[in-house]
This record gives structure tokens, C-alpha cells and sequence, in this order.
């Protein structure tokens, strides 16, 4: 049963990680666009998302 536990957070770890990764490049192309175009268009990236 212990072994089925570890094998669950180990999934559950690389899951996040990739889900806390895949944020971070939504963030990083909202905060371009709000420098390079405009605010709303960064705003509108992150409600695409679900991020806000």
C-alpha cells in the first residue's frame, strides 16, 4: 500500500510541474504582450487560459 502512496505523489509532482511550468510560460508571453501591446491584450491571454 506504501509503494502505491509513493507512486501517486511521484505522479502527482511531475504532473504539477509541468502544469507550474506551462503557467509560467502563459505568464511570461502575458507580461510581453502587456510591455509590447497593450494591458487588455495581456488580459485576454490569461482569461484564455483560465488563469484569471
Amino acid at each position: 500500500m506504501l509503494s502505491r502512496q509513493v507512486l501517486l505523489l511521484v505522479y502527482s509532482k511531475f504532473y504539477l510541474k509541468k502544469q507550474s511550468e506551462d503557467l509560467l510560460t502563459v505568464a511570461k508571453k502575458a507580461v510581453e504582450s502587456a510591455i509590447e501591446e497593450n494591458e487588455t491584450i495581456a488580459m485576454g491571454i490569461l482569461k484564455k487560459v483560465g488563469v484569471i
